[in-house]
């Protein structure tokens, strides 16, 4: 999967790529999207999140990119063909817009809980983008943007599907009562109270690709706490699961 964090830049008047994931960064920075065009400047102009299910949808929606975009884009994704999309706006209080944040797939297809699941991400980190008052700093600032996310309020984290834990935000170590040292040390199952939880996550991740939950967790203290949240498997180019992204709150 890869995916793309867009802000509206006013003096060029386009939507700029401020962090991305799986793309050519050096590609991606050649890019400025106008109002309306493809799906990230379409949602950005009519504050609607959209979901293309198929490659017949993603070509009907995308329309046609300028000579430069799409020779960049073409880059940026080293050539493959995108099976299906999500794209949310990024909107402040006010409902002015402020950006977008578009998830494409080039393995396998979104469904409406991955869309309905990326809105509520937009909407916390619209949220925590006006809180932290950068919104114009963020603007000309892809470093400061980088380390907001760091900081979202929700709890993201990334394990193997052995149980090995790569990543937990700062959020996560806090939901979960441990550092950043404790990491190396850390198994997946350890967290969970009932292991039929954990077998059922995988089972739902090895069928159809993603998983909501609501389930106690048990943090390094001992403490019992109630958690919500949803899990993705990600998977390489030969098709093979190699980990799951989840985010918790």
């Amino acid at each position: 999967d890869i995916g793309a964090i867009y802000l509206y830049d006013q003096p060029r008047q386009a939507l700029i790529p401020r962090s991305c994931l799986g793309y050519d960064i050096n590609s991606m920075r050649n890019i400025s999207l106008a109002e309306g065009e493809s799906i990230s400047g379409q949602v950005f102009t009519d504050h609607k999140a959209i979901l293309t299910a198929n490659p017949e949808q993603v070509l009907a929606t995308a329309g046609s990119l300028s000579a430069n975009n799409h020779r960049h884009y073409h880059q940026a994704t080293g050539g493959r063909s995108i099976e299906s999309n999500i794209c949310a706006p990024l909107t402040l209080p006010d409902q002015s817009p402020l950006g977008t944040i578009t998830l494409s797939s080039t393995h396998s297809r979104f469904s409406d809980d991955d869309l309905t699941l990326l809105e509520a991400v937009a909407g916390r980190i619209s949220q925590t983008i006006y809180q932290s008052n950068l919104v114009h700093e963020l603007r000309d600032s892809e470093n400061r943007y980088r380390t907001l996310l760091t900081d979202l309020p929700i709890g993201v984290s990334e394990t193997s599907p052995d149980g090995d834990l790569l990543y937990f935000n700062p959020r996560a170590y806090e939901i979960n009562g441990y550092r950043s040292e404790d990491i190396g040390s850390i198994r997946a199952e350890d967290v969970y109270v009932r292991p039929q939880d954990r077998e059922h996550l995988i089972d739902s991740l090895n069928e159809v690709g993603h998983f909501s939950y609501e389930h106690q967790i048990r943090r390094k203290d001992g403490r019992l706490i109630w958690v919500r949240g949803s899990s993705r498997a990600i998977k390489s180019a030969g098709g093979v699961i190699n980990r799951f992204i989840g985010i918790q709150e």
